[in-house]
């Protein structure tokens, strides 16, 4: 047995009685035990790595799409969704005078009843200078988004007509009107000394896109943003609307060596 074992050595170190004539590999018992070794070894790896080929199932895939039974509720905060956005003149200046304009949230809950009518809940509120509350200081600075609008997100954001409940959020920016005046005892600009002040208006939006980072194994997940901006003529249009469209992702990732070791992480994913 021994012999046996001894004559499976590959690793035995070549020696040679003269210069040019074959030499023979001196084999050993404890070669022979480092091959069967590692033989063994690589059987194991083969068929620990090789399932998802011989197998067929389970393929490493950089993204898959596909559709969810239920529509989503998903509860929005400064953890997972941030969004600012602005009003510019052509000079670059953001305009946060409320003589001109004022910056809200609408957020609306509808429910089906059991009759087929629909309930309509509507909530507003007035959106603020963002802060280090909205973002963080890197991303605040470097994107000079201290003149620009946040607020606080703490809302549920999802459904659709067919599951008997829907729930929006909408980003307004609404001329300076009458209850304005009165709350805060100021006096809006007309018409005409908008049009003769700022001519043209851009928007610009600031939303968060989230990125995958492979290489980082703990937080794949980088919280990153995008910015769309739009021109308005506000000599003529009264009214310019933009649609976000996002859909929930799940990352599993597997950290494991020799067994699975996977989390799971859910997140938004903005589409357009």
């Amino acid at each position: 047995m021994i012999k046996h074992i001894t004559r499976l050595d590959y690793m035995g170190r070549e020696f040679k009685f003269n210069m040019g004539g074959k030499g023979e590999s001196l084999k050993t018992l404890i070669g022979g035990i480092s091959t069967i070794t590692q033989i063994i070894c690589f059987m194991v790896l083969l068929w620990y790595y090789g399932q998802d080929m011989y197998l067929r199932k389970s393929p490493s895939m950089i993204k898959s799409e596909g559709m969810t039974p239920n529509y989503i509720e998903w509860k929005a905060d400064s953890s997972n969704f941030n969004f600012a956005f602005n009003l510019q003149s052509s000079t670059g200046a953001n305009l946060i005078d409320p003589r001109d304009f004022i910056y809200e949230l609408s957020y609306i809950s509808v429910t089906t009843m059991q009759d087929g009518s629909f309930k309509f809940e509507t909530t507003t509120k007035e959106m603020e200078q963002c802060s280090l509350k909205h973002f963080k200081n890197e991303t605040l600075y470097n994107n000079k988004l201290y003149s620009s609008f946040c607020i606080e997100n703490n809302f549920t954001i999802g459904g659709q007509w067919n599951t008997g409940f829907i729930m929006v959020p909408s980003f307004l920016v609404r001329r300076c009107n009458a209850d304005i005046e009165k709350k805060l005892n100021i006096k809006c600009r007309t018409n005409e000394e908008i049009i003769s002040k700022y001519k043209t208006i851009y928007t610009n939006i600031f939303i968060q896109k989230n990125l995958i980072d492979p290489s980082l194994y703990e937080n794949p997940i980088q919280e990153a943003f995008v910015i769309k901006s739009k021109q308005l003529d506000i000599l003529s249009q009264d009214v310019s609307k933009q649609t976000i469209y996002y859909s929930t992702a799940e990352l599993i990732t597997d950290t494991g060596f020799m067994y699975k070791d996977t989390t799971k992480i859910d997140f938004l994913e903005l589409e357009t």
